[in-house]
């Protein structure tokens, strides 16, 4: 955790804030994009064929803004709900680490795109003999109408679901489940289409999103939310205090008064009422033989006349 520690010190000030609302916005102008103009959507498409034989780079990176399903009327309800969950996560753990679980999420999905789509790709053109390519995209399940992003959902909704495990849920919005019930629930669903269907790339992707959240989970149990801000508040204190202390040994050296405006004095002469402000060199004690709590500086302390409650005098 020391690593994620120095690394939020680092660059925490530079993470996305608002990513939950970021996120949705982007899916909701995905459905929009498709709907007006499917052409430029169907570029948006990672596509191996067309990335490594036609050299569309961009496909590896902009699958990424592309719809997570159909739209149905549930469709506004489910972006709205993802909203709120990316946000309770976001206020629980921080923008930082939510940043680094969307982020890290994406970049393996990523991987897994370019390793299978490479695979099929190799396999269509000269690695596996009598393959169709036609199967192959079939196979590879990428069609205009569906992304791997819905796969960033159920990322969103099993790290709620890790967080606030004992939160209840409306499931079809009328009966109260707790949300890790449903996160069992959607684990077996994620299992279910494992098995169900034979694309590798589906199959990666559900492993992705599962190993991900493992070890989010994992890291979860010893991240302490705030802990890099602490930190960083007491390295600023610190540097403070180290630059105010050099500040007054330069001055000391170079025999200036220091003044600290609205500050406090420790040390006071009786005699000649110098304190530590005037000279933080001096040494200050207090008498013994005087009657009361009497302080002299050194150039006093062995020279004044010592009070007592008699003469109540110098």
């Amino acid at each position: 955790m020391k690593f994620l520690y120095k690394l939020e010190e680092k660059w925490g000030s530079k993470s996305v804030k608002n990513l939950p609302l970021i996120t949705v916005i982007v899916f909701s102008l995905s459905y929009i994009l498709f709907w007006l103009v499917p052409d430029v959507y169907e570029m948006l498409v990672f596509d191996p064929f067309k990335v490594f034989g036609s050299g569309q780079v961009w496909r590896v990176f902009t699958w990424i803004f592309t719809m997570p399903g159909s739209f149905n009327y549930f469709t506004l309800v489910m972006l709205f709900v993802y909203v709120m969950l990316g946000r309770s996560i976001e206020m629980s753990i921080g923008t930082f680490m939510y940043n680094i679980y969307v982020f890290s999420m994406l970049i393996v999905l990523m991987l897994g795109n370019v390793i299978t789509g490479l695979i099929f790709y190799l396999q269509a053109t000269g690695g596996s003999m009598g393959i169709d390519k036609a199967w192959i995209q079939e196979a590879m399940y990428y069609v205009p109408e569906f992304g791997p992003t819905v796969y960033i959902l159920d990322a969103i909704f099993l790290g709620f679901a890790l967080i606030y495990s004992e939160s209840f849920m409306l499931f079809m919005f009328v009966i109260p489940i707790r949300a890790k019930y449903l996160a069992y629930a959607d684990l077996i669903w994620l299992g279910y289409l494992f098995f169900k269907y034979n694309a590798l790339c589906n199959r990666v992707n559900i492993i992705c999103v599962v190993v991900v959240w493992l070890v989010y989970t994992i890291l979860m149990k010893h991240y302490t939310p705030g802990h890099a801000k602490v930190m960083l508040q007491r390295k600023a204190y610190t540097a403070k205090r180290t630059m105010e202390r050099k500040k007054r040994e330069h001055d000391a050296e170079k025999g200036k008064i220091i003044d600290f405006p609205g500050s406090v004095t420790r040390h006071k002469c009786a005699i000649c009422g110098k304190t530590e402000k005037d000279d933080p060199m001096m040494e200050f004690r207090f008498c013994s033989k005087c009657d009361g709590n009497y302080e002299y500086c050194s150039e006093h302390l062995y020279t004044h006349t010592h009070v007592k409650l008699t003469d109540n005098k110098m």
